[in-house]
């Protein structure tokens, strides 16, 4: 596109000029004005082009300074036909282009000729008169893009497009326009507060008029000085607001009775409070807010997003604009009538009547006396929250089109079967039996107190609402399910369920699920729905088994505010795994999650379980694979934390993969045990926390193992510390232990004296090797008391006899004899005599140890005492005795427990 000259022999030329001036296109870009009234008209002139037989030309300008006000056809087409012009994305004539570069500030004016002849390429298009809000030394006129003005007369997706007789795309080159506008130099207004009628003053803007009926106080042509906007309230006189322009602070009416506001721009919101008889006529609105008001009527104005509260006897008429919501809450007795809108809610309102509109959506909550008819959708009408009742009396008309198509409505029926049909809607509603097959809909299948029903082979998307025993399945579009219960669903889309029960959903796009309960979420991600991810809020008892997540830059399940929720066997393959906040009651077991920027975020949990997951993370060198914040109860067990294994660092200068592997803070009473953590900076990073036990786990080739920070009361014991540079970091810490007393035993320290000659809490008893180093280990703020001398393993489980098996409680004390028998592959001469111990705190009674049987796998221990009831307060009854030791081998140190019964009696 060529801006600035004029047409080559080859094209013609799409100019804006000033009618006033010329009436050809000018040989450079003109600068229009200086403007000095509120008004101004400017024309569209096509010059030496092709024969035309017509065109569909749009301007745009920028609403701080032109809003434009009308368009009209000029001469350039002699007969024209299906003629259509859209100001500001409202239809004053024919409709509106969709998906084009409709809009505020946006002129678009298409016609051809009806005499199926061309026309000459010179001429008037058509004329547009603008309103002049602001003052500017230059503001400029040009031709916008969209997605649908292709193929266009210039470049690219430019909406200019002029056409021969056959519809041929003719190429032109365009010009744009400069304007100039002083009509505001001297009409600048401070903000403008109007407090009871004798706030209608000179001072506050008002040029003329009496505040009657025939003659109301006119505040009219001005611009309203930013950060400044209009309130007036607790007023009863006549007033209009005509011809101004408000930028910033907006327009308040509240406890206000007869007022207009007129052909006026107001940029941000205008809200309408406790008010009546108020008129907003023709003007450009951002959003409208209308409070317990009545007797408002919104006639051709542009308006985003209109929220209406308990008010009635409101008409809106001819109005709305590009993807605007309405929101009706609460009122009655209201008309909407061809409008032009995006989506509109309704909640528990009554008497509200749609009527010759266009828009994309009507969603209806508990509302009743409701009228739509002859309404033109996109999306279709949703029906939700409603009783057999208020569904009875609503008017929803079959002339409503959606689509494209017709609507079909089935209601208070029993035993239909829908079956191979085309329509644009379906709404089966207070119905049992159903049976919804090989279906194509335009918009939506939706199925509104409904019992007992199977939708199976439907192209669109489906709405259960308020129904219960429903079985959907290869759906192609989505399922949105609100108020059901008892619902089956395979093979769909994205799934989205909301106040629902005792739902079962397997192979779908995506799940979100909020205010529900048992739900589970099964063997989805895989086949077509490699991006599946899902969300679960404000749920209880909800499970997510066997599903595959989204792969690359995304989050796979988010769970917010939840509780009782099992997560397993699923694959997280996003960048983030979980991320869970807010909730409790929660198992997270058996999973695989990869994460480079977090796999398992938790915040503001409780009573969570996080059990024999794989976590192998490749990932970035970020701070947490698993992150836990202010939580409490939380078991992090049995699982593997993987980072690759690095390449030679005496070749590479290289780090670990993973800066932080399990990083927690905020947080109390946790157990971490039995995982497996390797190759990263750090392993386990704990602030800020307090009562935790960190048990059994194996850190291994970390450059730091455990680092603490500001904790207290925390126990760490049976841990292996292997061949990490620095196993561990304790700061700032009160009442931290690290081992778990004697004969238990504390931590395995790879880079410590492995002497063990000794026994005994002292470790004086220089008898033999029990499995614990005869010194301590220390480090900076702390030591390990009793350090192994071996790796530690997990606990073997043996079997035990007691003889005798009853014993009196009034008999004078005698020993017990025990008989233990280990697991295969064990032997008795690998037990820790000096660490035996019964129920964890009797020691076997010392001259019976010499006689214990250390051969053949089994040691018999003889002569335990145990005292008499009236010594230890015991009752009657059966009792469980436990005896546990260590058991000490070339390469592991493993506790040892078995259990028997005995019986008390008197």
């Amino acid at each position: 596109m060529t801006v600035g000259r004029a047409a080559s022999p080859s094209n013609g030329l799409v100019c804006i000029t000033d009618s006033t001036i010329t009436s050809s296109c000018p040989s450079s870009p003109p600068t229009i004005g200086p403007i000095t009234s509120s008004n101004v008209t400017v024309d569209v002139f096509i010059q030496g082009s092709s024969p035309v037989g017509g065109f569909d030309i749009y301007v745009r300008s920028d609403t701080a300074y032109l809003v434009p006000v009308s368009a009209s056809l000029g001469t350039l087409i002699a007969s024209p036909t299906f003629t259509s012009i859209c100001v500001n994305d409202q239809s004053v004539n024919g409709s509106c282009t969709p998906n084009t570069a409709n809009g505020p500030g946006v002129v678009e004016v298409s016609t051809i000729e009806s005499s199926g002849n061309n026309d000459p390429g010179t001429g008037l298009a058509f004329t547009i008169t603008y309103r002049a809000v602001h003052s500017t030394a230059n503001t400029t006129l040009s031709y916008p893009s969209g997605p649908g003005c292709s193929p266009s007369s210039l470049e690219g997706s430019t909406c200019v497009a002029v056409v021969d007789s056959v519809g041929n795309i003719l190429p032109e080159e365009s010009q744009t326009a400069n304007v100039n506008i002083t009509h505001f130099v001297d009409k600048d207004q401070p903000p403008i507060i109007i407090d009871g009628n004798r706030g209608f003053t000179l001072q506050n803007g008002v040029r003329s008029g009496n505040g009657t009926a025939s003659d109301p106080y006119a505040i009219d042509d001005w611009n309203i000085v930013p950060p400044g906007g209009i309130t007036i309230e607790n007023t009863d006189a006549y007033f209009v607001i005509r011809n101004v322009y408000v930028h910033s602070a907006g327009v308040r009416i509240m406890n206000v009775t007869n007022g207009l506001v007129q052909s006026s721009g107001i940029g941000t919101h205008m809200t309408i409070d406790s008010s009546r008889n108020i008129l907003l006529d023709q003007s450009y609105v951002y959003g409208i807010t209308i409070d317990s008001s009545r007797n408002i009527t919104v006639f051709r104005s542009y308006v985003y997003d209109i929220t209406i509260n308990s008010s009635n006897n409101l008409t809106i008429f001819g109005s709305g604009g590009s993807y605007n919501r309405v929101i009706i809450s609460s009122s009655e007795n209201s008309t909407l009538l061809e409008n032009r809108l995006y989506e509109i809610d309704i909640h528990e309102s009554t008497r509200i009547a749609f009527l010759r509109n266009t828009f994309s959506t009507l969603n209806i909550y508990n509302s009743t006396w409701l009228t739509v008819e002859n309404n033109t959708l996109t999306g279709g009408i949703s029906i939700r929250d409603v009783s057999s009742e208020q569904l009875d009396s609503d008017t929803i008309s079959t002339d409503n089109r959606v689509g494209g198509g017709s609507l079909l409505f089935y209601k208070n029926c029993s035993g239909v079967k829908i079956d191979s049909i085309e329509s644009g809607e379906l709404i089966v509603a207070n119905c049992s039996g159903v049976q919804i097959s090989n279906v194509r809909i335009a918009g939506l299948v939706e199925t509104v107190l409904v019992r007992d029903a199977v939708v199976n082979n439907v192209t669109s998307s489906v709405l259960i609402a308020s129904s219960r025993m429903i079985t959907v399945a290869n759906v192609q579009g989505g399922v949105e399910l609100e108020s059901a219960s008892d619902v089956q669903i395979s093979h769909v889309g994205d799934v989205s369920i909301s106040r629902s029960a005792n739902v079962s959903i397997s192979e779908t796009g995506s799940a979100d699920v909020s205010y529900s309960k048992n739900v589970s979420i099964l063997d989805s991600g895989n086949g077509p729905f490699e991006r599946f991810t899902s969300s679960i809020s404000a749920s209880d008892n909800v499970t997510v088994k066997g599903n595959a997540f989204c792969y690359g830059d995304c989050t796979g399940l988010s769970i917010l505010g939840s509780s009782h929720i099992t997560v397993s066997d699923n694959s997280f393959n996003g960048d983030e795994g979980l991320d869970v906040e807010g909730s409790s009651f929660l198992q997270i077991s058996d999973n695989l999650i990869y994460g480079v920027t977090g796999a398992l975020n938790l915040d503001s949990c409780s009573h969570v379980s996080i059990m024999g997951n794989q976590f192998p993370s490749g990932g970035d060198e970020y701070p947490g694979v698993v992150r836990i914040s202010r939580c409490n109860g939380i078991q992090i067990s049995g699982n593997t934390l993987a980072a690759p294994t690095l390449l030679s660092c005496a070749l590479y200068n290289c780090s670990p993969r993973v800066d932080i592997f399990v990083k927690i803070y905020y947080s109390s009473n946790m157990v971490i045990e039995g995982n497996t953590i390797t190759n990263s900076s750090t392993a386990i990073n704990i602030a800020d926390s307090s009562n935790a036990t960190i048990r059994d786990n194996t850190l291994q080739t970390d450059l730091n193992g455990v680092v603490l920070n500001d904790t207290s009361n925390f126990r760490l014991f049976h841990n292996n510390f292997l061949n990490n540079t620095f196993p561990v970091v304790d700061a700032y810490s009160t009442g931290n232990v690290w081992d778990s007393g004697y004969p238990s035993g504390g931590n395995y320290w790879s880079n410590s004296s492995r002497i063990d000659n000794c026994s005994g809490t002292q470790q004086n008893i220089c008898t033999g090797p029990d499995g614990i180093v005869d010194a301590p280990y220390f480090f900076s703020n702390g030591e390990d008391r009793y350090p192994l001398a071996k790796p530690y393993s997990s606990y073997i489980v043996g079997t035990m006899s007691l003889k005798p098996s009853t014993i009196s409680l009034q008999s004078p004390p005698r020993y017990l004899k025990v008989s233990i028998l280990l697991q295969p592959g064990f032997n008795a001469s690998n037990l820790g005599l000096s660490s035996i111990r019964l129920n964890d705190t009797r020691s076997p009674d010392p001259q019976s140890l010499a006689r214990v049987q250390t051969s053949g796998g089994i040691s018999h221990l003889d002569n335990i005492r145990y005292g008499s009831g009236r010594e230890h307060n015991a009752r009657p009854g059966n009792y469980v005795l436990q005896v546990t030791a260590n058991i000490v081998t070339q390469t592991q140190f493993r506790p040892f427990v078995a259990y028997s019964a005995i019986r008390a009696m008197t």
